[in-house]
Formats: structure tokens, sequence, C-alpha cells
């Protein structure tokens, strides 16, 4: 827990869910990347081939936020642990001043 009341592990278990999304709607692109569309009807093509190809690319959007998403909750809670280890240290370096008689 940081003095920023941050519980590392959970913060951890977070990022990792935005990882597994991440993995997730990747795996979405590429299936929707993969689509034969050679069985359908000729008309229906053009309307699948705008379907299939804006839908690959909201995954693909969907992919950067949940990874944004991972890497910024590591990075504040690297940060927030960067700062009390500082604000350890100041501490200490207080209570040492403060000599034999505290």
């Amino acid at each position: 827990m940081t003095v920023f009341r941050l519980d590392r592990a959970l913060v951890e278990q977070a990022a990792d869910g935005w990882d597994d999304d991440a993995e997730l709607v990747r795996g979405v692109g590429r299936a929707l990347r993969g689509l034969d569309l050679s069985s359908m009807p000729p008309r229906a093509v053009g309307a699948a081939s705008a379907f299939r190809t804006a839908w690959a690319g909201h995954a693909d959007e969907s992919e950067q936020v949940c990874t944004g998403m991972a890497e910024a909750l590591r990075s504040v809670c690297a940060d927030a642990f960067v700062t009390d280890a500082e604000v350890a240290q100041t501490m200490e370096t207080v209570d040492g001043s403060l000599g034999a008689s505290r």
C-alpha cells in the first residue's frame, strides 16, 4: 500500500485485465481480417468487405486503448512507489537529524 493508498497487487490485476481485453480484441480483428467473403453473393461482397474493414479497424483501435490503459496503470503505480520510497528516505533523514532524544 502506498502513501497514495495504491495496492500494487490490485493495480497489477487491473492492468492484467486490460491486457486480456487487448488480446481479446486483437483476436477479433485478426478473425475479421481473415473472413473469407468468396462464398457470399457478389452483390453482398462490397458491403461485407466494408463491414469487415471498419470493424477490424475498430478492433485495432480498441486494442490500442486497452494496451494504453494497462501501460498507464503500471506507470502510475510505479511512480507512486518511487515517490513512496523517496518520502520514506526523506523521513529517515528527518528522523536521523532529531538526535538521540527522540
